[in-house]
């Protein structure tokens, strides 16, 4: 190190009055909540500033073995950098004064300091006696202000985990939701708001902070799921920053966004659990609705045949009297006629409640159909409705009661055509599917919406006009259906139609689970 007096004397006092107010400028700044690399590049400005030198170093050890941040300071240029704390720069063929000031807290070295300058005999004796005696209160400083800029970062990351928790204990919030709150949190945790933008990706669909842009100095973790990857989350600077632990990133902002991945998958699968358990749940109130509902639809039918019985017989009777006048005898017809629909009525609460013998026989499915849609050609005609059947040939043979399904077929058949009142297509069709035998049937109506869709298979439920309906006929489907050990779904949408899909076993599949059973 040289050691000259070059410059103009300076008054010991005047001098030691400069590197007062030096201290006092430095102590203000730190009094700012600047990013730990900004108030780094403000000190090493004021430093380079007051020193009239060419270039300064700042070298501070981490809590990383073997590695120091490094601030160099040119009058034009900053530069931040984490370098082994073997790191030799080779300055001495560029500057030809370079005083290096060790920086103590207490008795532990925790850096240096480096002056640099081009002309030679730079540096007074007078002037390194008060850099000496600076640079002790200047280390208490960087100090304390590398602690508190820690201690804003985790306090920052703290509050964003704590608003996640928040969102997720908060009653009634869907998964969407907490997703849009956990976006927001993500700029205010970062080192720079201003400039930090988020985006969550969960199954191809976003969630992103407003005017958000993809960019190149981005971090992202991935959201993984049961081993799967879901998505991820990605923080952007919209401006370049200087580089720290991850480009402009710090580490704490990995283990942040690492820990938030994490997070997010837990909740993600604790939601998909809440709605699985809600969906098990809802079936189970369906299926003891139905039991309960199976239970009054069986008492309810028992007391109803006797009266009936006895009013169509003493109707049928009495319209059979030769003197019985015209009009009692129109009067008695109409008796008649309502009694037979109530006793449909109350036929069609016994197949719901299961409560009539059933007779199961082999059946070809494409011959029932045939027998089946004989009925009601006619009325699809003068509604203008092409019917379209399509038969899969050499279809197995299923074991049913023949009435049942055709109970099915017609019901079915029936709805689809008043759904079509201005005339449409009626699709009937079979193949098989795997150890089943599938019947298609298909219209091009009204259609229905998922509010409508998840109940109609509930007993009296209509939506047709008082009179046109009982609301029983899907319910009487379903339990038929279910009955012969198979399943039946529906598929609609407004305005372009509905089609459902009933499944039932092959007669291999049936012995196959009577002989496991066995």
């Amino acid at each position: 190190m040289q050691m000259g007096k070059t410059k103009a004397q300076t008054s010991a006092s005047d001098l030691a009055d400069k590197f007062q107010s030096l201290l006092q400028q430095i102590i203000e700044d730190s009094t700012i909540n600047l990013p730990w690399v900004d108030y780094l590049s403000k000190i090493s400005k004021t430093l380079i500033e007051f020193s009239r030198c060419d270039a300064i170093e700042l070298q501070l050890e981490k809590e990383k073995r073997d590695s120091c941040e490094l601030i160099r300071r040119t009058k034009k240029s900053f530069h931040f950098d984490i370098i082994s704390c073997t790191h030799d720069r080779a300055k001495e063929d560029i500057y030809k004064s370079i005083a290096v000031i060790p920086i103590k807290v207490g008795n532990h070295k925790v850096g240096h300091l480096q002056l640099m300058s081009r002309k030679e005999n730079f540096f007074t004796k007078d002037e390194m006696a008060l850099y000496e005696n600076f640079i002790l209160p200047l280390g208490l400083v960087l100090s304390n202000q590398r602690s508190q800029a820690a201690l804003r970062e985790r306090v920052k990351e703290l509050t964003c985990l704590y608003g996640i928790a928040q969102a997720v204990e908060k009653p009634g919030t869907s998964l969407d939701d907490i997703l849009e709150s956990t976006v927001n949190l993500i700029p205010p945790a970062w080192q720079y708001p201003e400039i930090t933008q988020g985006r969550i990706t969960l199954n191809g669909q976003c969630y992103a902070t407003p005017g958000f842009k993809a960019g190149p100095y981005k971090q992202t973790a991935d959201i993984v799921v049961k081993g799967k990857k879901r998505g991820s989350i990605e923080v952007v600077y919209r401006e370049k920053k200087q580089n720290i632990d991850e480009g402009p990133f710090l580490e704490e902002e990995r283990h942040l966004i690492n820990t938030m991945a994490r997070e997010l998958a837990l909740i993600i699968d604790r939601k998909h659990s809440e709605l699985e358990e809600q969906k098990l749940q809802a079936q189970l109130r369906h299926a003891d609705r139905l039991a309960t509902i199976g239970q009054l639809a069986s008492g309810v039918a028992h007391e109803l045949n006797e009266p009936l019985t006895n009013i169509l017989g003493f109707a049928q009777l009495a319209q059979k009297d030769p003197q019985l006048p015209q009009q009692p005898q129109q009067d008695m017809e109409k008796i008649i006629n309502a009694s037979l629909h109530a006793r449909e009525i109350v036929k069609k609460l016994l197949i719901f409640s299961r409560q009539m013998p059933t007779r199961k026989v082999k059946t070809n499915l494409n011959e029932l159909i045939k027998d089946g849609i004989y009925f009601l050609e006619s009325r699809c005609k003068k509604e203008g409705i092409e019917v379209v059947c399509s038969y899969a040939p050499d279809l197995p043979e299923i074991i049913v009661d023949q009435a049942q399904l055709t109970q099915v077929l017609i019901n079915l058949a029936v709805n689809a055509i008043q759904a079509m009142p201005g005339g449409g297509k009626l699709e009937i069709s079979t193949h098989t599917a795997g150890e089943h035998v599938s019947l298609v049937i298909e219209d091009t109506g009204a259609g229905m919406d998922k509010e409508i869709l998840d109940q109609i298979f509930l007993p009296f439920f209509t939506t047709k006009d008082v009179g046109e309906g009982t609301g029983l006929g899907l319910s009487v489907v379903h339990g038929i259906v279910t009955s012969h050990g198979g399943s039946i779904t529906v598929d609609s949408k407004v305005g372009m139609g509905t089609t459902f899909e009933i499944r039932l076993p092959k007669i291999e599949t049936i012995e196959s689970i009577a002989a496991e059973v066995e």
